[in-house]
């Protein structure tokens, strides 16, 4: 996706933002993550498991600053994201095999889920507007003919040359 300001393109800037409000929640979780891993497994019945939680703050951070850092074609760290939060709902589903019962564990597997549907549809419409770019762009370029002068040799070389040739067949 192209991060840069296209005035004509509502869809664009829209696209831009969500991509930027993606990345920041990435980054916010993250460091929620690694520097207050312990509330968060109380609260969802992961005891004992703060190092896996670090782990995943580690993972939003990277995916976060992954999506800043790739302005043009950010998708690739959108669909991290994807599988980011099929690990954590898999994560999540630990407590409910053990029949642990955790106040937020229904909201915490709820919002993952929505944030992981949302992740799903916009990395797809990402990967998609990316793929026209740049079919767009190698159509560009096959009629690009702006590099191209139509002589052999360099035009400093070409110099004289017609002229050269033409004393060479009077003589």
């Amino acid at each position: 996706m192209m991060l840069r300001k296209r005035s004509s393109s509502t869809g664009t800037a829209t696209m831009r933002t969500l991509t930027y409000g993606l990345a920041g929640f990435s980054i916010a979780l993250g460091m929620v993550e690694l520097l207050a891993p312990r509330p968060i497994a109380r609260k969802v019945g992961l005891q004992g498991r703060e190092p896996l939680l670090r782990l995943y703050g580690l993972r939003e951070l990277a995916t976060g600053f992954g999506i800043l850092a790739n302005r043009d074609n950010p998708a690739p760290w959108i669909w991290a994201r994807v599988v980011g939060d099929i690990i954590d709902l898999g994560t999540l589903a630990e407590p409910l095999r053990h029949k642990r019962k955790q106040p937020l564990l229904p909201v915490a597997l709820a919002a993952v889920t929505a944030v992981g549907l949302a992740d799903l549809f916009f990395a797809g419409a990402l990967s998609r507007e990316h793929r026209l770019r740049k079919k767009r762009r190698a159509f560009r370029s096959f009629f690009d003919y702006s590099d191209r002068s139509g002589l052999p040799k360099p035009a400093e070389q070409m110099r004289g040359v017609a002229m050269r040739m033409l004393s060479e067949t009077v003589h």
